[in-house]
């Protein structure tokens, strides 16, 4: 799998507190529905770089593939596929989750895409992780 940084999406980015938030960048496809040819499925894989932990153990997160017509994500998004909740003891150091797109893949997608990660039930302690939209992963680690 070769990792691009145009289309990276996070770079240990902390899991934080309790909320929801769109994580550092977004992906632009140039326009809506774009067609990539004979390319293989279309995936964001997100890597967990630093285990998660809580306080009480009882953390959790979830991650959610959106686009949007809109570059800040602000308009009516159009979610692409979620993640169960994760817990402390599933995200760790070296984890990976794949997000995959949709069947048709890009042709779903708006012109923006990007990750929402939700912190619940408890802030973390510690946690990171990486994301980058991707053209082939290894198949046996989706969500």
């Amino acid at each position: 799998m070769i990792l691009d940084k145009e289309l990276q999406l996070a770079s240990n980015m902390a899991l934080g507190n309790v909320a929801t938030a769109t994580l550092t960048n977004i992906v632009d496809l140039g326009s809506a529905g774009r067609d990539l040819g004979k390319y293989p499925p279309v995936a964001v894989i997100i890597a967990v770089t630093e285990a998660m932990t809580s306080a009480d153990s009882t953390a959790t997160c979830l991650f959610i593939l959106r686009s949007n017509d809109n570059e800040d994500m602000t308009t009516t998004p159009t979610t692409l596929y979620t993640t169960p909740a994760y817990g402390v003891t599933d995200l760790t150091l070296g984890k990976i989750i794949v997000l995959p797109f949709p069947q048709g893949g890009m042709a779903a997608a708006d012109r923006y895409v990007g990750v929402v990660k939700t912190v619940g039930t408890q802030n973390t302690t510690a946690g990171k992780i990486s994301a980058y939209l991707v053209f082939e992963w290894p198949s046996s680690k989706v969500a």
